[in-house]
């Protein structure tokens, strides 16, 4: 399972908030875009490089 799915599927559940999720972006483990296709929201910092 990708960081994505997991990501993903954890959000859907309630298990994980979009705080995770930020933390997963920042540290690369997700993309920006990642993160706004599953959360529905802008990306609120910049993506890791």
């Amino acid at each position: 399972m990708s960081n994505k799915e997991m990501a993903e599927r954890n959000y859907t559940k309630g298990m994980w908030t979009d705080s995770m999720l930020c933390t997963l972006t920042a540290k690369g483990k997700l993309t920006a875009e990642e993160y706004e296709e599953i959360t529905g929201s802008k990306y609120p910092g910049k993506a890791a490089e």
